[in-house]
């Protein structure tokens, strides 16, 4: 049985309070929702969404007897407490721009070391499927991280292949690591019923 679906991330905090004038920065990927399949302008849209009442109706439904029945049925709602657009510009792909955006990303990273930037600059990276980010993907599985090797799978080039095969016949963390990103799936998680974002 395979492991379960990697998301390149989704990070779920829970509830917070902030003090008056307080602001907390949140990083995401979206990439596990939006393939922008053509450059151009695309306006993203995020709600937090927060439960709401559960409302109840009765409805008329065909027991099974075939007769009619009245069937309570309840639905829990949903209320939107925050929400953010922003206007993504993609452009056409050119390999030399997106290895030196890359390369800015694993410096990045390097220099940091730890916190919210460097976790969302290393998911950025992981969210790279060309061969140009190998290279790094390859350095960040050496911690070892099962979710490097899951993003050198993802690349899905003859290169990543060769790549996530050489680390998973290692005898070591790395090699561990590598195998188990063997044993999940690709797909991403499909966004659950109260995330709405759209494009």
């Amino acid at each position: 049985m395979g492991r379960p679906p990697a998301a390149d991330f989704l990070g779920l905090t829970g509830l917070e309070s902030l003090e008056p004038g307080a602001v907390r920065l949140a990083y995401f990927s979206l990439d596990p929702w939006f393939r922008f399949d053509k450059p151009g302008t695309y306006l993203v849209r995020a709600e937090q969404l927060e439960p709401g009442p559960t409302e109840t109706r009765r409805e008329q439904r065909p027991g099974p007897d075939g007769k009619q029945q009245t069937v309570v049925v309840a639905e829990r709602t949903s209320v939107t407490v925050a929400q953010a657009e922003a206007s993504m510009t993609v452009v056409p792909l050119d390999p030399q721009r997106l290895e030196a955006r890359c390369q800015e990303l694993f410096d990045t990273m390097r220099e940091l070391r730890g916190g919210p930037l460097y976790q969302a600059t290393g998911h950025a990276l992981m969210s790279v499927r060309h061969d140009v980010a190998l290279p790094y993907l390859e350095h960040m599985a050496m911690a070892p991280s099962r979710a490097a090797c899951v993003a050198i799978r993802r690349v899905g080039t003859p290169r990543a292949e060769k790549l996530i095969q050489a680390l998973a016949a290692r005898n070591d963390g790395v090699g561990e690591a590598a195998r188990q990103a063997l044993d999940t799936s690709l797909e991403p998680p499909a966004p659950t019923p109260d995330t709405h974002l759209s494009r």
